[in-house]
């Protein structure tokens, strides 16, 4: 539970901040550098995991009118973490070793 001062953009939050899913925090929840007195703070972090969920989305959409270009199904870091990732192995590729998902070279060539 929080509560957000909007006059000072500032959060009172519970201390545990590393709620939700592993696989999709971002780098300063998981190595708890997050400024949890700054909402701005966890916008900023949510907007990590959206962009993860466009990942997800854009390797199942077709380029250049080929249904073979559409990826496969995967979860972020499929290639990297185990199918249920601890903080720690999430903090290791995202944080230590600075990992991120790939994009592809059809997304960065198609006019769309």
């Amino acid at each position: 539970m929080f509560v957000c001062f909007s006059e000072s953009n500032e959060i009172d939050i519970a201390f545990n901040t590393r709620v939700g899913t592993r696989r999709y925090m971002a780098p300063e929840v998981l190595d708890q550098s997050l400024n949890t007195s700054a909402f701005e703070s966890f916008k900023m972090a949510d907007m990590y995991s959206l962009g993860l969920v466009f990942w997800e989305m854009g390797r199942r959409c077709v380029t250049g009118n080929k249904l073979s270009d559409a990826d496969d199904y995967q979860l972020p870091y499929f290639n990297c973490v185990p199918s249920d990732p601890s903080f720690e192995d999430m903090h290791e590729v995202v944080c230590i070793k600075r990992i991120r998902p790939h994009i592809p070279p059809r997304w960065e060539s198609d006019e769309v």
